[in-house]
């Protein structure tokens, strides 16, 4: 009823037991597969896989990059130096001060929450003002090299991609 051991094989050299326990052999041996050898190619494969994220992550930002300034941002790019969004209003022209603000309290030395420039002579705590020390901060070579109002106007394209774009998160394990 059942193979011999010499024609099925041992369970320790490639056989099967069967699914209750018996200890009763299944006829015929388990071929051992081999596994696949390392080629460059496979490894770049693993490499790419591990950084798939990460490229999804910037491939996503420029989609949405390319989006917004074709669709909304188009004379916005053609003119860099010139202000766009309503200068004569409050707000932009507040914006453009903290952008200049932030680089020149940190690089004199002086305490980037509080400014006598504004509310003189008396000054302001401008801890309860949106300065947006970040968007400064991370403008300043731009503001440096080109002035405020071109940093100005890259934030104003930066921002909304930047705001729909989300990087993966981690992945758990």
């Amino acid at each position: 009823m059942f193979a011999p051991d010499w024609l099925c094989g041992s369970p320790t050299h490639g056989g099967h037991v069967d699914a209750i326990g018996s200890g009763a052999r299944l006829a015929g041996p388990v071929p051992l597969i081999a596994a696949a050898p390392a080629t460059p190619l496979r490894t770049a494969a693993t490499r790419l896989r591990v950084t798939r994220p990460a490229l999804q992550a910037l491939l996503a930002f420029a989609i949405y990059q390319a989006v917004f300034v074709v669709g909304f941002a188009r004379p916005l790019v053609a003119h860099l130096g010139v202000p766009q969004v309503r200068e004569y209003w409050t707000d932009p022209n507040f914006y453009t001060w903290a952008m200049r603000w932030w680089p020149y309290a940190i690089s004199h030395g002086l305490n980037p929450l509080y400014s006598t420039q504004i509310g003189a002579p008396a000054g302001y705590n401008l801890a309860w003002a949106t300065t947006t020390p970040s968007v400064g901060l991370v403008m300043w070579p731009v503001t440096a090299t080109f002035g405020v109002v071109v940093a100005f106007n890259v934030m104003l394209l930066l921002v909304p991609p930047i705001s729909a774009w989300r990087p993966s998160p981690p992945r758990a394990g």
